[in-house]
């Protein structure tokens, strides 16, 4: 359900017509082609239902609606680990790293990064056997506003204590990071509903929600309306601000889509 959420996120972002050579896809796991899934080579967001081409997930597209390319991503399977994601957001890449599998950003950049996962206090897992821990996360951000990697930044999670992982954002180290997180600390986040032929959860409920309000707001909404709404989500999980780092009060009326 990890890398549903991950696509989700991604297909909204290309239908509001974000280039592809501006989006970073990194999957642990690929659901496409596991024997587990009764519907291989095809993912979706929304358990039971009547499930169609324009539902699927793994389809990439544009703004003109028009889904026909394959999902790819950048990184998938064991090369995505705590390092990787270190790396891409310093930039800290072998030489040999095309630039298509970069982050190219700088100072005037807004610029969107999305976790999710299995998650515990101030950690993030990866295959069972490693973690990003939250001091890691703040290092990585720090450098890259050493680096002027970027102008603003809004980190979102989506796993259980997913606020834990702002414990060490601060407005002098990472200012102008705004932290969203599904579930605050000593707290878990939940799957959605287990799909009948599936047997599992296709997707997480605060991703999943998060998807639905996005689709239906319109190009002028807000990051204080996303939290509004996703506040009132029944998550069955409690959404967390940091804007410690922030420093300023204009989160809430900054467009989502200048992002």
């Amino acid at each position: 359900r990890h890398a549903a959420n991950v696509l989700a996120l991604r297909k909204f972002a290309r239908a509001a017509g974000v280039p592809r050579e501006r989006i970073l896809v990194l999957l642990a796991e690929d659901p496409t082609l596991d024997a587990r899934n009764p519907r291989r080579g095809q993912v979706f967001l929304h358990a039971n239902g009547d499930q169609s081409e324009k539902d699927d997930v793994a389809l990439d597209g544009g703004a003109d609606g028009a889904f026909e390319e394959f999902a790819d991503a950048d990184y998938v399977g064991d090369e995505v680990t705590p390092e990787l994601v270190r790396a891409v957001l310093s930039g800290r890449h072998d030489p040999r790293t095309p630039r298509s599998k970069r982050l190219e950003s700088t100072d005037t950049s807004n610029v969107f990064v999305y976790l999710t996962g299995h998650g515990g206090d101030e950690f993030l897992k990866f295959h069972d056997a490693d973690e990003l821990s939250a001091n890691e996360v703040a290092d990585a951000l720090a450098e890259m506003r050493a680096k002027r990697r970027y102008g603003r930044l809004v980190l979102m999670v989506d796993t259980c204590q997913a606020g834990s992982l702002f414990n060490y954002l601060d407005a002098k180290t990472t200012p102008r990071v705004l932290g969203i997180a599904s579930a605050k600390v000593g707290e878990n986040a939940y799957a959605g509903s287990s799909d009948a032929d599936a047997g599992v959860a296709y997707a997480d409920r605060f991703t999943e929600a998060a998807v639905e309000w996005l689709e239906r707001a319109g190009p002028d909404a807000t990051w204080g309306d996303f939290a509004d709404a996703l506040d009132r989500a029944p998550t069955r999980s409690t959404l967390t601000i940091h804007d410690g780092a922030w420093a300023t009060a204009d989160w809430r009326t900054m467009p989502l889509r200048a992002f």
